[in-house]
């Protein structure tokens, strides 16, 4: 039969192997504790910190931050759920963009299949279709630069609108 002690040790390594699987700080030990203490004191160099502040990166100024924040880590989801494939089928240097083979699952879901995509320098396009059809997701990979797009061709995508400021043009 195993000691008191024993039991709580292995308690304790139970909890710390879980804590490590759900990413949570494990609880110190009391001799942990008693270590902490004494190095406390002996060196005594720490400044208190006000309490209610924190200390942490993820905090935000403002409700719009936070949402910024949110769309992003979303934009960062639908990224990793997107597959892609096409070929660049042109010159290099050229001014046009011409993708053959181009493909797009998203989620497991095909948008495209083996399309031809061929943007012509100085021409305006418009993406027409039902909601949830892929023209956001196809706006996204060009944007992204997951498919090849030669490198002289500048690609701005913007996901969202600007947010307001004082500052006049």
């Amino acid at each position: 039969m195993p000691s008191d002690a024993k039991k709580r040790e292995q308690q304790r390594k139970k909890d710390a192997a879980k804590a490590r699987q759900a990413g949570k700080k494990t609880q110190p030990t009391k001799s942990e504790d008693k270590q902490n203490e004494q190095s406390a004191q002996v060196n005594g160099n720490s400044t208190p910190i006000q309490n209610g502040t924190t200390n942490d990166s993820n905090s935000f100024d403002t409700a719009e931050e936070a949402l910024c924040a949110k769309l992003e880590a979303d934009a960062r989801l639908n990224a990793e759920a997107r597959a892609c494939t096409g070929s660049l089928a042109i010159h290099p240097k050229a001014r046009d963009i011409k993708i053959a083979n181009f493909s797009i699952t998203f989620h497991g879901c095909e948008m495209l299949q083996d399309a031809l995509l061929e943007l012509n320098c100085g021409r305006r396009y418009g993406l027409l279709g039902t909601n949830g059809c892929g023209k956001s997701t196809i706006l996204s990979v060009l944007g992204n630069r997951e498919v090849p797009i030669q490198d002289h061709i500048d690609i701005f995508h913007l996901t969202r609108e600007m947010p307001a400021s004082d500052k006049s043009a």
